[in-house]
Parts: C-alpha cells; structure tokens; sequence
C-alpha cells in the first residue's frame, strides 16, 4: 500500500479543506494518507522518505 503525503499552504483554510478532501478519498481507495501544512513540514530525508508518493497544491 502505498504511503501518501498530502501537502498544502493555505491562508484562510479553504486550500486545507481540498487537501483533506482528497486524502479522504485516497484513504477510501485503500491509501496511507498524511495530509500535512507546509509549514509544519520537516525537511529532513528520514522524515519525507516514509512516504512513497508526495502530493502538493
């Protein structure tokens, strides 16, 4: 099963309802999903490397 990263920057938190919207669908098709702010995103490989699709908008 594939492992997704669903990034988004948002200013008014309607981008964050798209972002969870499409993890939630990922999530009912069988998908890992992580739906994550950029802001809060850490750079490190260990951290991004868990993951083996990343989605930004």
């Amino acid at each position: 099963m594939a492992s997704i990263l669903v990034c988004y920057a948002t200013g008014e938190g309607q981008t964050a309802k798209v972002a969870d919207h499409i993890a939630n669908r990922l999530t009912a098709n069988g998908r890992e999903t992580t739906t994550v702010n950029v802001k809060e995103i850490s750079t490190e490989k260990a951290v991004l490397a868990d993951f083996e699709c990343i989605s930004d908008f």
